[in-house]
């Protein structure tokens, strides 16, 4: 092989190998966030490097990326290991399409400063990864480690985080054109990096202006369970009876905690009967008697007893409870052909509920958003013997049986008033929900006039890990760095319980804030406790935020602009090869 050939690749892959490096640092466990702009400077560099064949450098560079993505998601084996490594594929995929679009665009237009396409570039893989691809998958995006700067990060409550993003690719465009590694003069280099300084300074600036004040504080009550997923799969009776009876154990030690909690939470899903809604309980009720006619005295079912329990213990401590579970809609007995009944229903939904005086309320708030691949196969949900064969082979044990919620709704706390505003509302995105900026903005915005906060609720039990360079807790630290955005993009704060962790509140800034623990918890992962957590809740404010408004109109720009480098380039291969035919000798 001759040496030109070696450098065509060897360039591009260890351009990717260092690209992962940064990216590995600048994220948890590590934290290092300056070197999100390193990150970026390698990958724009590679493009601007190796424009004249972009389809071959955007290869040997998403091969370069594949250690950094094998470790980053090292924890879904043991959940799939058939999707392991399509996952890691995947994120390869898109590390070498941003490389491919920024080299198109450099060789088409090699006048135009990487500070000006580089955004463009970047911001049309990354929303359309982050909001199309798959229904979307918003992590890994390149502001995201910047929220531990949080005046780098206060432009997001403008123009949101892909704005943020928009901003670190065109200061790393500009640092390539001042390193003249871009083929434009070094002159708009300097120009570019400054314009883009002037503009964050400035819009990070106007977003931190923005926070309104605290119009009243609310201690919030966390349970943090801390049940592995591979037991949650196949709960055992027994398994069940003890880890209800240790969340009743802690939901009591938050009940005694002085000053008292206003609201007590439990993680996503983690009342483990079948249902809380009335109608649910007694039809599995009569199913479980049904059953068991022949005993003399059936007793009550497990679901019954639990059900009891929670309502019992929740109207003995006085504290409204937010509780998550799968809420059989529509519940009732039927019969199967050999006569035994059966538990029927119409829909399944995961769902937050609001237990108050004992009683399941009416308000409660249906999961609208289901995780792909992890509670639906995208595109296929609607052919279930599909789904059945994808599950089957890749991911055993799982059992996609979730129906998406009918709308946007938030619950109204019962006896928690803000002084000016009246009652308070929540808005409770479950799991990975709280990473859609979008559907965050429409909860926040359905809570109306008043003062909103929001709360949730998840179940990071699934980051398991198998060891390596990636501990399992980095996946669950990093489901905590992208909730914080929300709070920035929408100037309310947040409050998680989360199963095995990370339990936290976050102000409106994205801050991370003090807990205090009531009992358990020896460690802020895979440990159990009752905690507390003191949030300042902001007045309610006319809100005039751009969402996701401004990565939707620059993605679907830089995809205009790629198409059309992709036409100029094309255009002059043509009329390259006419010259070369009718070039004489």
């Amino acid at each position: 092989m001759s040496s030109e050939k070696r450098r065509a690749w060897r360039v591009p892959v260890l351009a990717g190998l260092g690209y992962g490096l940064c990216v590995y640092l600048s994220l948890p466990p590590v934290d290092a966030w300056p070197l999100t702009l390193a990150s970026a400077g390698v990958l724009i560099w590679t493009a601007c490097r190796c424009a004249a064949r972009p389809a071959r450098a955007a290869l040997f560079f998403g091969v370069g990326t594949l250690p950094l993505w094998a470790c980053e998601e090292a924890w879904l084996f043991t959940v799939t290991p058939v999707g392991t490594p399509l996952l890691a594929l995947y994120l390869a995929f898109f590390s070498a399409l941003t490389v491919y679009v920024l080299a198109t665009m450099r060789r088409a237009w090699p006048r135009v400063p990487m500070s000006v396409l580089a955004p463009l570039g970047w911001l049309a893989v990354e929303v359309f990864r982050g909001e199309v691809m798959f229904t979307g998958y918003g992590w890994f995006l390149l502001a995201h480690p910047l929220i531990d700067a949080p005046f780098l990060a206060a432009p997001a409550a403008v123009l949101g985080t892909y704005f943020v993003s928009g901003l670190v690719a065109a200061l790393a465009g500009g640092v390539v054109d001042i390193a003249a590694r871009a083929g434009v003069r070094r002159k708009w280099g300097i120009v570019g990096v400054a314009s883009v300084v002037l503009v964050w300074t400035g819009v990070a600036t106007l977003g931190s202006l923005g926070k309104p004040l605290a119009e009243g504080t609310i201690r919030v009550g966390i349970v943090q369970t801390n049940v592995p997923q591979s037991n949650k799969l196949a709960w055992t009776s027994e398994q069940i009876a003890r880890d209800f009876a240790r969340f009743i154990e802690l939901t009591r030690a938050l009940g005694k905690a002085e000053p008292r909690p206003e609201v007590i939470i439990w993680p996503e899903t983690m009342f483990p009967g079948v249902s809380l809604n009335d109608r649910a309980v007694a039809a599995f009720e009569a199913v479980f008697r049904a059953n068991r006619q022949s005993d003399a005295n059936p007793g009550e079912s497990l679901n019954a007893a639990m059900n009891r329990i929670i309502r019992d213990v929740q109207r003995e401590i006085g504290i409204p409870m937010l509780v998550g579970s799968n809420e059989a809609i529509g519940a009732r007995m039927e019969r199967n052909a050999d006569g035994r009944a059966r538990f029927a229903y119409d829909a399944k939904h995961n769902s937050v509920v609001l237990i108050h005086d004992g009683r399941i309320q009416d308000d409660r708030y249906d999961k609208v958003d289901l995780m792909p691949f992890g509670e639906v196969i995208p595109y296929v949900w609607r052919w279930s013997a599909v789904q059945r064969l994808v599950l089957a082979v890749g991911a055993g044990g799982m059992k996609f049986d979730l129906s998406p919620g009918a709308g946007i709704r938030t619950i109204e706390l019962p006896g928690v008033n803000m002084p000016s505003s009246g009652p308070l509302r929540v808005a409770t995105p479950i799991c990975f929900e709280v990473t859609r900026a979008g559907l965050c903005a429409r909860l926040v915005e359905g809570s109306g006039q008043g003062s909103v906060l929001l709360i949730n609720l998840s179940n990071d039990g699934w980051f398991g890990g198998i060891g390596g360079p990636v501990p399992s807790d980095a996946g669950r630290a990093q489901h905590l760095l992208a909730a914080r955005w929300r709070c920035v993009e929408l100037g309310v704060p947040l409050v998680r319980a989360v199963n095995t962790g990370i339990s936290s509140a976050v102000d409106a800034r994205g801050r991370v804030l003090p807990v205090e623990v009531v009992a358990g918890m020896q460690r802020a992962t895979r440990s159990d406790g009752a905690l507390v957590a003191s949030v300042d809740v902001p007045f309610a404010a006319k809100r005039l935020r751009a969402g996701n408004g401004f990565g939707w109109a620059v993605m679907l720009a830089g995809w205009t602009v790629v198409l059309l480098g992709w036409v100029k380039g094309r255009q002059r291969r043509i009329t390259d090869s006419s010259r070369a035919m009718t070039t004489p000798g």
